[in-house]
């Protein structure tokens, strides 16, 4: 999932690839319970609404699209991974490391 997180976070408008990279972090940060809404769209430079947005298209082109369930299959190995060993105090205040390493994974 080769990118550049701060294109990602970038108030500019992202499309493609980019995008699906983004709102997968989005659905990540979102399915963890640590977050409101809120603090995820200030993360990404987003309005609070479009969190939500997100996290409903995400969640129907994950049932569809194997190309964005093989990204999130990736993203979400390394995200469970890197929080294994860290307890909940310390989760949220790690989580925007984890997801500079997650938009790093490979494509291959």
């Amino acid at each position: 999932m080769e990118c550049n997180i701060r294109a990602l976070i970038n108030p500019r408008r992202i499309s493609g690839l980019d995008k699906d990279k983004r709102d997968i972090m989005i659905y990540l940060l979102w399915n963890t319970g640590l977050y409101r809404n809120n603090e995820i769209a200030k993360i990404f430079n987003l309005g609070y609404s479009s969190v939500s947005k997100q996290v409903s298209n995400i969640k129907l082109r994950l049932s569809k699209e194997p190309q964005i369930k093989k990204i999130f299959r990736k993203a979400n190995s390394l995200f469970n991974r890197l929080s294994e060993n860290i307890n909940l105090q310390d989760r949220k205040k790690t989580i925007f490391c984890k997801i500079g390493v997650i938009s790093k994974i490979g494509q291959g």
